[in-house]
């Protein structure tokens, strides 16, 4: 049956008209558009064509309840158009429904930044070194609490920059080298998401931090050396039994430090020493090695080649005879002191302790206002790792040459060296290491050990300076 175009209160009437009728019956505007009444008073719109000599019928949808009488006349256009073109408007209807199905699946499925984190740090950061030590205390603490939930496509550069934005405006000392690092972690995190992990977590493949800028900036080398003078000052204070004012660090954290001082070697190299690694006067830091199975099981040294340090009189007295790790962790004695500590140690003793690290440390007595800032070295700020910058450019001034510093401080060898100069220089670090502590003992003003040293116990420093 054909019906004028149709109009809302031509529908409204054509629903009065169907009640009391036992069958649906169909009305056509033309051209292949209509409406199907029901004796319910239900109307649904459709659309209806010839594919070859078949007869089909495309529903738009029902009257008032899904769709409106202008959108139901857009739809039929919109599928006359495809008739047009050669294609089957049902059947692109058909395949676009399963298109979103398909798209819905996949976003029940798609991972979020949390498992992302999850597998990144098991997968990638578990063959670090340190077992990515600062990539999981990042991502955990940062990254998780803001977009764990997250699908990893919905992260996008505006999310990066907001984030590393917030570590920048933060009140501590070192928030721009954080937001870079902050950059660096996050950028290696979605390099692994795009390039390693199976399947491709991100479906653009793009990285959203790629290409940001530093927010930091560019960050300055550190040049902190330490003078004769304040060598003298720190060695006084770390070996006094009861400075003053009393020192927040253990005997333990003393004596790395210093250690740190007279072998000049990494201070996280120095911290982790184990006594089964020690032959007399030599402590050999272990290089990578194969686990005969296509792996590589990681070792202290930096580098990933074995070292050797001569220890002077001096190193083995501030070793002691302990067994075991020569810097227990106070936590764990089966670990060695984290490295992080060392630092954490320097700073509370020259910048203070905020007020959370005070109000921690209210059981062992210390007031307040005392501790909030209170430089107890009496020195201007430095590090663990400038103490080692320290060693190499005294012995620069004293007539040593760059090759041999760097080897007594294992640092990799340039160019083609480090693939035919296979040679160790046992001696030359000897001598190297021994003029270091002559000229040391002489700044310190403490002279050389006696031939025959009573035993040490491991946790007390014994080097006493001579009298004035």
């Amino acid at each position: 049956m054909v019906m004028k175009e149709f109009t809302v209160e031509g529908l409204k009437k054509l629903r009065k008209e169907m009640k009391g009728r036992t069958c649906p019956i169909l009305k056509l505007e033309g051209r292949g558009f209509g409406v199907k009444a029901y004796p319910s008073g239900v109307l649904s719109f459709y659309y209806t064509y010839k594919d070859g000599d078949k007869k089909r019928f495309m529903t738009l949808g029902v009257w008032e309840d899904e769709i409106s009488l202008q959108e139901a006349r857009e739809k039929a256009t919109d599928a006359r158009k495809k008739r047009r073109l050669g294609t089957d408007p049902i059947e692109v209807r058909k395949a676009t429904k399963l298109e979103e199905a398909r798209m819905k699946t996949e976003e029940a499925t798609a991972k979020t930044v949390n498992s992302l984190i999850k597998e990144f740090l098991k997968e990638h950061c578990s063959k670090l070194k340190d077992e990515g030590a600062e990539y999981k205390r990042f991502l955990i603490k940062e990254v998780s609490p803001l977009w764990g939930d997250r699908k990893v496509d919905s992260i996008t550069d505006e999310d990066v920059k907001a984030l590393v934005k917030g570590i920048m405006n933060r009140p501590p000392r070192l928030t721009p080298v954080m937001a870079n690092r902050a950059l660096a972690y996050i950028s290696r995190m979605f390099n692994y998401a795009i390039y390693d992990a199976c399947p491709c977590m991100l479906k653009t493949k793009v990285n959203p931090a790629y290409r940001l800028k530093k927010p930091g900036g560019k960050e300055k080398e550190r040049e902190r050396v330490l003078s004769e003078k304040e060598i003298s000052h720190l060695w006084g204070k770390l070996i006094d039994p009861k400075p003053t004012p009393p020192l927040i660090m253990s005997d333990g954290m003393k004596r790395a430090l210093l250690l740190t001082l007279v072998t000049g070697q990494r201070p996280g190299e120095v911290i982790g020493t184990h006594r089964d690694e020690i032959d007399g006067h030599w402590l050999t830091i272990p290089g990578d090695m194969t686990d005969g199975k296509g792996g590589i099981i990681r070792g202290r040294s930096k580098t990933g080649i074995t070292h050797k340090v001569y220890l002077t009189d001096l190193a083995l007295e501030l070793i002691g005879d302990g067994q075991g790790y020569i810097f227990p962790s106070p936590h764990d004695a089966e670990k060695p002191i984290c490295e992080k500590a060392m630092g954490h140690a320097c700073r509370y003793n020259i910048e203070g302790l905020s007020n959370g690290k005070v109000r921690k440390r209210r059981k062992s007595q210390l007031k307040q206002a005392e501790a909030k800032g209170l430089n107890r070295l009496g020195m201007a700020k430095w590090t663990p790792h400038d103490l080692r910058r320290t060693v190499a450019t005294m012995l620069g001034e004293m007539g040593y040459e760059d090759q041999f510093i760097d080897m007594v401080q294992n640092h990799a060898k340039p160019g083609m060296a480090k693939i035919y100069v296979k040679a160790r220089y046992l001696n030359k670090r000897k001598e190297l290491l021994e003029g270091w502590e002559a000229k040391l003992r002489e700044i310190i003003n403490v002279p050389s050990a006696p031939t025959a040293k009573p035993t040490t116990p491991a946790n007390v420093i014994p080097i006493t300076r001579k009298a004035a």
